[in-house]
């Protein structure tokens, strides 16, 4: 298979997100399941209360995308698309937004849990934008991707309504109708979803921007 053409900084930081995101999840999703398995719930209610988190799929996604990257292979050719990479650098800056302006110190987790945590939130969002600007190819995004990269958070917002109505659980206290109200729910929602939408034009038009310096870059250099 052809392997990319990219920085030479690129494959190092995608080792590097590949190890502290796969190694995070792990920590994270293994401890908090246990911990909530020891206060009664089963394992498959615990698996679900943990993966109604945002931020781990979207770091599942991105440790995908590292690992395809290092690996070259087709069966992970899906996570190496222009359109994925951009998706889950969007959902990788929400999170790491939204985590620091609004969750930080909200929940209080012992020991090597609230590493792994941080790690999550603090370190694989940066690590990950800093990856795609120096290895993804660029100009290959149209603004047409954007309906496509908000679907997954309007299927999320669904399920957490859903799942919140059915046992009155939320994973995030700004999506909480029961404690907050029905107009803060929705004015959140609207917040969340501006940012989405601002987030994600402007992956689109850098992408455009660094593809134009690239290429009259390359241009230079034929010359």
């Amino acid at each position: 298979m052809k392997r990319e053409n990219m920085s030479v900084l690129a494959p190092g930081l995608a080792l590097i997100g590949c190890v502290i995101g796969w190694t995070a999840l792990l920590v994270e999703v293994g401890l908090i399941i246990y911990g909530r398995m020891l206060e009664g719930a089963g394992f498959a209610a615990a698996a679900v209360f943990v993966f109604s988190f945002f931020s781990i799929p979207a770091n599942i996604l991105v440790a995908l995308c590292h690992t395809a990257t290092l690996s070259g292979g087709r069966r992970l050719a899906f996570f190496r698309l222009p359109t994925v990479r951009a998706a889950a650098l969007l959902y990788m800056v929400v999170v790491g937004l939204v985590y620091a302006t609004v969750l930080a110190g909200v929940w209080k987790l012992p020991g090597i849990v609230a590493i792994a945590n941080d790690a999550l939130h603090y370190v694989a969002p940066p690590l990950y934008a800093l990856w795609w600007l120096v290895g993804a190819p660029k100009g290959r995004l149209g603004y047409a991707e954007l309906p496509r990269w908000m679907l997954p958070p309007t299927i999320y917002l669904a399920y957490v309504v859903l799942r919140g109505a059915a046992t009155g659980e939320y994973p995030y206290p700004f999506f909480d109708i029961a404690a907050i109200g029905t107009e803060p729910f929705l004015g959140n929602v609207a917040a969340l979803g501006a940012t989405f939408l601002a987030v994600g034009l402007a992956i689109v038009a850098l992408d455009g921007r660094l593809a134009r310096v690239r290429a009259r870059r390359g241009i230079r250099c034929a010359g």
